[in-house]
């Protein structure tokens, strides 16, 4: 059974409802200057040379459930109902989180995983260590070829989940965010998921240190660990979205 949490921590059945000059490029190849789209100079121009401008904070779309799963039956059957729903290739926003260690001490297990299909409806939040193991409907949903995962270094959290968990997934399967907001402004800008936001929105995506290398292992998380983690997941997709969105108006 999906569970949510209370602001203090406690459990609750049921589903947590949440509130270079004129900015151009150059290849280097050719030597040519490309000329970024006019959004995205815009958005560069708000943050260029001033460190103190500061942007609303993204929130979870109040329309939007996190849906907490921290068991195998109740991961399978979420997994499942989302497997048969798909006739068509799906976009995913998708993230992972775990316990931060530092020095020479062994990188711990993914603890976390995060999906979303539609961040104004939803995203899945599943709890792995309170399972000890990838349930098998999750494995099949991130080895599908046709359910395209989404994120920033996306391709470096699978690899990870391939490490900890021993499964393999096509890398036809995965979207660079990075990589694909560079190949529509042809430019090669050294993107993360806040800059993106920041550039598309006008708002800032919140890193909390406190939280981000928080323990992600403790059962249940606190609000304040699934709104973080449900939100890199959902701000992925909406970047993706919006950036697939402008490519097509200004084909």
């Amino acid at each position: 059974m999906a569970t949510t949490s209370k602001s203090d921590g406690t459990p609750v059945r049921g589903i947590l409802k949440t509130s270079k000059s004129n900015h151009d490029q150059i290849d280097l190849k050719s030597k040519k200057v490309r000329k970024l789209p006019a959004w995205m100079q815009k958005g560069k121009a708000k943050g260029q040379g001033n460190s103190k401008i500061t942007f609303p904070i993204l929130k979870i779309p109040s329309t939007c459930q996190i849906i907490y799963s921290h068991n195998e039956n109740d991961c399978n059957s979420i997994c499942s109902d989302f497997l048969d729903s798909i006739n068509a290739k799906t976009y995913i926003g998708f993230d992972i989180e775990w316990p931060v260690k530092y020095l020479c001490e062994k990188e711990p297990p993914t603890a976390v995983i995060q999906i979303c299909d539609d961040p104004m409806r939803r995203c899945f939040v599943f709890h792995i260590s309170c399972i000890g193991f990838l349930p098998t409907s999750l494995k099949k949903l991130v080895e599908r070829n046709d359910i395209i995962k989404v994120g920033l270094n996306v391709q470096g959290d699978l690899y990870k989940l391939c490490r900890d968990f021993d499964i393999c997934y096509p890398k036809s399967g995965v979207l660079e965010l990075g990589d694909f907001a560079n190949k529509v402004t042809r430019s090669s800008e050294k993107w993360s998921l806040a800059r993106l936001v920041t550039f598309l929105f006008g708002q800032e995506l919140p890193k909390i240190d406190d939280i981000r290398k928080g323990d992600w292992t403790s059962y249940p998380l606190s609000s304040a660990q699934l709104e973080y983690a449900a939100l890199d997941a959902i701000a992925s997709l909406m970047v993706y979205q919006e950036i697939e969105k402008r490519a097509k108006q200004i084909e």
